[in-house]
């Protein structure tokens, strides 16, 4: 069921807990809505047009690709990508982005992910949909270390789509005219950038024109251990967005980067423990007086 038009989802496929030594998965049909959770590639790359990737350990050195890509051109949907915690590992050279979205079919969330970017850029986000329904890009951490590499690259937004980006952490270890967020042109939507940390070795911090900047900071070092937890973070320990609904699980004012807010990182590794386990839940951030709470988990029983 590859290649057909069918501009919606007729068949869920959920590959989970798998370990690929050697292989990718490449599901390109709108017509399938993929859910791929906690599963390791070792040398190849996750590529689909409709559904979630959750928790995932992707390696794409010596691979000239993208390791993580959302193609569609299709109308809105009215559903949501869920890109969360999953580690990448890109490898050199122009076009290895870590994340690579180019979808208009959904709604984008990209969260809690550890991108060591060895690369052109660790998030490259194009398209978004044009509902005015806000994509986000959120408590992000990206290590750049290949020339000419951007953190986050932003182009061709459509008028109507909407991107948040936010308590996001990124250093640079290397590499010449690095820059931490920058808009590449084309970009008629609105795209909002705050409270991210950039570490102050980027040749330039944000560069081009956004719609909003505020609350960032570019003065303090940061520096990443290999399991994308902070060797040093002066501003992005309890440096996220100040408002309770992105606290940390300890109640603490949220840090930037992958292990920050309620989604962290640690919430989604190790893999592969061999035992059943719920892999994402869905719940509101911000619970009044009066108001229905309700709580949706999703998980499998190996």
């Amino acid at each position: 069921r590859t290649g057909n038009t069918i501009a919606n989802s007729s068949m869920k496929v959920y590959i989970m807990d798998s370990h690929l030594i050697n292989g990718h998965i490449n599901i390109p049909d709108l017509g399938i809505e993929l859910h791929a959770v906690g599963n390791t590639i070792d040398s190849g790359y996750l590529y689909f047009a409709h559904g979630n990737a959750i928790a995932n350990n992707i390696n794409t050195a010596g691979l000239n690709v993208a390791s993580l890509r959302i193609f569609s051109t299709a109308p809105f949907l009215g559903d949501t990508c869920l890109v969360i915690g999953n580690i990448i590992n890109t490898n050199t050279g122009s076009s290895n982005y870590g994340i690579d979205a180019n979808s208009s079919a959904q709604v984008m969330h990209i969260r809690n992910n550890w991108i060591k970017s060895n690369g052109t850029t660790g998030i490259f986000v194009r398209a978004g949909n044009n509902a005015s329904v806000q994509n986000i890009i959120w408590n992000n951490s990206i290590r750049c270390t290949g020339s000419s590499s951007r953190g986050i690259q932003v182009s061709n937004v459509p008028t109507g789509a909407i991107w948040e980006i936010m308590n996001n952490a990124m250093t640079r270890v290397s590499g010449s005219s690095t820059v931490a967020i920058q808009n590449a042109g084309s970009v008629s939507g609105q795209v909002n950038i705050y409270f991210n940390h950039f570490d102050p070795s980027f040749n330039n911090m944000v560069l081009g024109t956004f719609t909003f900047v505020g609350n960032n900071t570019s003065d303090q070092v940061i520096t990443f251990n290999e399991d994308g937890t902070f060797n040093q973070a002066e501003g992005a320990i309890d440096g996220g967005n100040p408002a309770p609904v992105f606290s940390d699980l300890d109640l603490s004012p949220g840090d930037a980067g992958a292990y920050g807010g309620s989604f962290t990182l640690s919430n989604f590794h190790p893999l592969h423990t061999g035992s059943a386990r719920v892999y994402y839940v869905n719940f509101p951030f911000n619970v009044r007086t009066g108001s229905t709470l309700n709580v949706k988990a999703y998980s499998y029983d190996r």
